[in-house]
């Protein structure tokens, strides 16, 4: 029995040493490793200048031809205009459409962790929820006065759906007439997937009455900065008589919305758009910089290279203990002298 352990102790021996030394294992792979000299990192610092510099221009002049309006229409040091806020907007140069106009607000951070995650997937998605445990995650935005009876549920919960923008906004041109805006396509298909009504009235209190509106879409999508623009509606080709808009035009807002909470401010804006979407120079501007600094970078380690260049693998250089180092050259000098004096 014990040679027979024996031979068997062996053979596994002799199989978990051969797995385990396998190359993948032991990290013995072939592989490619880039050898950083001056010359390739040049090249690569000019051909990074060669392609954003001129991105950057682009990108510039291309947010330049973007034609925008804004009128801020409240704020905390302005005075309020009251229920209902009327300005003139003058549209100087032809304004081709599609046309987009959107509500801005600023000092306002959807982009904080809490709010970000103060909602419920489920009853966004549908589902009827009469546990007071279901909306954990709404906090702290769950229910009147926290109360677990089901009818006080709010509907949908959280903090997102109880801020939603209410402001209503119409325009109207010079003759009277309202332009036509569109709200279907507002908001993001990958987005209405995940908003859906219940088969039937769900007991609470209805924050929202419809969860599948667009524009309640738009504004549950989290914005990154607490200065932002959503998207309010959209003026197509050819609904007003023409392909562009041009000339004075009255906005009326219902003011609805306060901003005095939260000390920011909100503001009409109509805009244009392109192949980079809305009016954005900083994002050109931002590879002009990153553009600028490669070339500098190049043209700094070019120049080394020409002026102040040495051979590649000197081992003089590797001589990392100083004492040794000065040692070494008091030698290499002192042969020198000897070989001097005879």
């Amino acid at each position: 029995q014990r040679v027979h352990e024996g031979k068997m102790s062996g053979k596994v021996a002799k199989l978990t040493s051969r797995v385990l030394s396998d190359d993948f294992k032991q990290q013995h792979l072939r592989s490619w490793r880039p050898l950083c000299s001056p010359i390739p990192i040049v090249v690569f610092l000019f051909a990074c200048a060669i392609v954003f510099i001129p991105v950057g221009v682009a990108l510039i002049i291309t947010s330049d031809r973007i034609q925008e309006h804004t009128h801020t229409y409240a704020s905390r040091d302005d005075t309020p205009c009251g229920d209902v806020c009327t300005f003139n907007v003058h549209i100087k140069d032809k304004m081709k459409t599609p046309v987009y106009v959107y509500y801005k607000l600023t000092n306002f951070y959807q982009n904080h962790r809490r709010y970000v995650d103060s909602r419920s997937v489920d009853q966004l998605s549908g589902k009827i929820l009469t546990k007071f445990s279901q909306l954990a995650d709404c906090d702290p935005v769950k229910s009147l006065d926290n109360k677990h009876d089901a009818e006080y549920f709010f509907v949908p919960c959280g903090l997102g759906a109880w801020s939603h923008f209410t402001d209503s906004i119409e325009i109207f041109n010079s003759d009277g007439d309202a332009v036509n805006l569109r709200k279907k396509g507002i908001a993001w298909d990958s987005d209405k997937q995940y908003f859906k009504n219940p088969d039937k009235k769900p007991p609470g209190i209805a924050i929202v009455d419809d969860i599948e509106d667009e524009d309640f879409i738009v504004w549950m999508r989290s914005a990154p900065l607490s200065t932002f623009k959503k998207l309010w509606r959209v003026i197509k080709h050819g609904d007003n008589g023409n392909d562009y808009l041009k000339g004075n035009y009255t906005v009326v807002i219902q003011n609805r919305y306060p901003v005095t909470t939260f000390d920011g401010s909100k503001s009409f804006v109509i805009s244009t758009a392109s192949w980079i979407g809305g009016k954005n120079p900083a994002l050109g501007w931002t590879y002009i910089a990153v553009g600028g600094i490669t070339l500098v970078l190049g043209v700094i380690f070019l120049l080394k290279r020409i002026f102040l260049n040495r051979k590649m693998g000197d081992l003089r250089f590797l001589v990392w203990d100083k004492k040794e180092k000065k040692a070494e050259e008091a030698a290499a000098a002192a042969a020198a002298t000897a070989a001097a004096s005879s």
